[in-house]
């Protein structure tokens, strides 16, 4: 297995101070995002060769590329999406992989309209369709779907790349938020270890206090983003797993902190109590060696 982590959360490094701190760390690749390219797709092609260049004299593999040209596909607060349009979305975010030989794009994943009537298998069906053609001759370039509180879960993403069968498809499992949403990340990773991709390692812990609330209807149980083992998602029996089956994949720091809000119900951004990325990288990395990610 290989370590790695995403350039979300972390302070707003340059790619040099992100190829620095990964090479003196020991990580073998980064994913990252619009932030480290200028001007997202139309990156020149003198910047392209400079952002190759920056991390290849650090040893530093970049593994992943999440970048869409919006925050979010077309289709958001309805059921109805151009397919069409987000194949052309897509398109150059696949062939700007390959330019700069990075293995994976991140493909976004809608959530529903509340009170929607969702077809998820339509619609995932739909997503891989358009992602293959997305992707279309480009060489060694594959896309992957991250599951999400209230979005697909990873059972879904893990059983529509199954149904499509093909190579190009894979899936970067969110531990965190398969127990959010009480789904476990152990078994998954036994069934399905073939289509996962890279793992976005990230833990939660029980909010303690008002534990169990209850409205006469539903009890409530709440979680919040914590450093990586001082929660409850299963690091070490999920790797154990995932060695057995033979992963060879990315597990990467997935640190969930943001200094911009996302809506009312986060006007501070999301993990707003977390220290950035750096202060816990190091401490990540010598978990990650200890249960056995060399």
């Amino acid at each position: 297995m290989k370590l790695g982590f995403l350039q979300a959360g972390m302070p707003k490094w340059t790619n040099a101070e992100i190829a620095e701190k990964a090479n003196q760390l020991g990580f073998d690749g980064v994913g990252i995002g619009r932030r480290q390219l200028s001007n997202g797709v139309e990156i020149s092609d003198g910047d392209l060769n400079e952002v190759k260049q920056t991390f290849n004299e650090a040893g530093v593999e970049i593994y992943d590329l999440s970048l869409h040209a919006r925050p979010t596909f077309p289709g958001i607060g309805s059921n109805e999406f151009d397919w069409d349009e987000i194949t052309a979305e897509l398109v150059p975010i696949a062939q700007l992989a390959s330019k700069l030989g990075v293995p994976s794009i991140s493909v976004m994943i809608q959530r529903p309209s509340p009170g929607a009537k969702w077809d998820w298998t339509e619609y995932l069906n739909n997503l891989a369709r358009a992602s293959l053609t997305a992707l279309g001759e480009t060489k060694n370039v594959r896309a992957t779907f991250q599951n999400h509180v209230g979005s697909a879960s990873a059972t879904q993403l893990l059983e529509m790349v199954e149904r499509n069968g093909d190579s190009r498809l894979g899936v970067s499992i969110s531990p965190d938020h398969c127990i959010v949403m009480q789904e476990n990340p152990v078994e998954l990773a036994d069934r399905h270890c073939a289509v996962i991709q890279h793992v976005s390692m990230a833990d939660r812990k029980v909010v303690q206090s008002e534990l169990g609330t209850f409205d006469g209807r539903f009890y409530y149980v709440r979680y919040e983003a914590c450093i990586v083992g001082q929660g409850v998602v299963p690091a070490e029996r999920l790797l154990d797993k995932l060695a057995q089956r033979g992963y060879k994949g990315y597990v990467s720091l997935k640190w969930e902190k943001s200094d911009v809000g996302t809506g009312p119900h986060l006007p501070t951004g999301y993990g707003w109590h977390l220290p950035w990325g750096d202060a816990v990288l190091p401490a990540y990395a010598e978990l990650m060696r200890s249960l056995g990610v060399k």
